[in-house]
This record gives C-alpha cells, sequence and structure tokens, in this order.
C-alpha cells in the first residue's frame, strides 16, 4: 500500500479527498445519538471479530458504517488512514498535515484528544458534501488500541 502524504488547504479538496455523499434533505441528516451508536457497533465489532475484520467491514462500505452522511473513519495514530466508509480511496494516505480551512491540524487533534483513553467530540470545520459550504462539523472520537482511533462526524450548525 503505497503511503502518500496529503494536504488538505481548501474546502474543494476535502470533499474530494475525503468524498461527497449524495443529496439528501436536510432532517435526513445524522445526529450526535446515532454518531455514537455507529462508534459503538464498530467497537463491538473490533471487540468481536478484530481490527482487521472492522477495518475490511468499513472499507466495504458496510450499511453499518455509512448512513446518510455518517460514516466511520479509522486511522493510525501517526495519521495514516486505514479505514474510510465515505472513500475507502482516501485507504493508505497520511492525513497528518490534514487541516480543516481555519489551518486546524484535524487529524493531529484527534490524536491528541483520544490518547487519554476516552471518547471525545473534536470539533472543525468541513465542507458539506451535500451543499459545498463550509460548516462546522463535530467528530466522536475514540482509542481503539494504543495504535488506532476510529470516529464518526455530524454537521453541528
Amino acid at each position: 500500500m503505497q503511503r502518500r502524504s496529503m494536504l488538505i488547504g481548501t474546502a474543494a479538496s476535502a470533499a474530494t479527498l475525503f468524498g461527497v455523499m449524495p443529496a439528501m434533505a436536510v432532517n435526513e441528516r445524522g445526529t450526535r445519538d446515532e454518531a455514537v451508536a455507529m462508534v459503538d457497533r464498530a467497537l463491538a465489532q473490533c471487540r468481536a471479530d478484530g481490527l482487521d475484520a472492522l477495518i475490511a467491514s468499513v472499507n466495504a462500505q458496510d450499511p453499518r458504517y455509512v448512513d446518510r452522511d455518517l460514516y466511520v473513519f479509522v486511522n493510525t495514530q501517526k495519521g495514516i488512514s486505514v479505514g474510510h466508509a465515505a472513500n475507502p480511496a482516501v485507504v493508505g494516505n497520511s492525513l497528518w498535515e490534514a487541516k480543516d480551512p481555519d489551518g486546524l491540524l484535524l487529524v493531529q487533534k484527534i490524536v491528541a484528544d483520544v490518547a487519554s483513553g476516552s471518547p471525545v467530540w473534536v470539533d472543525y470545520k468541513w465542507p458539506d458534501p451535500i451543499t459545498g459550504r463550509v460548516r462546522q462539523k463535530s467528530s466522536y472520537c475514540v482509542l481503539i488500541d494504543r495504535d488506532h482511533h476510529l470516529g464518526v462526524g455530524i454537521y453541528t450548525d
């Protein structure tokens, strides 16, 4: 698997990198509770079947891990994408230098915040896959093991 560094400098490149979801009505967006439930499902599969099985399910876009604008992502604690339910083409890429439109080093923030071992909500700005407009987003992220984390994000504004 070739690993290449990616820097997200604009909203347009971020939308391309992380996938564009099909159009949907605003009331069909995921909620905080649904994001937490999706993370819990992913953790349950990881405990039952192992990390490799979870990653395979995520990259196969298993419906348990992609629903409307909700999707599971799995990264290493070094910022390498190993699972992405909305856009498996991201897998194998370094996201370490990925920035939101305000310059927040998103993956580095997630890595630092989940290192405590407690689930966290990480806030940032991200392109809305439906409108293309940059919006406020928050991802519920957890540490899987000392080397991997996963998350699911929602738009909050």
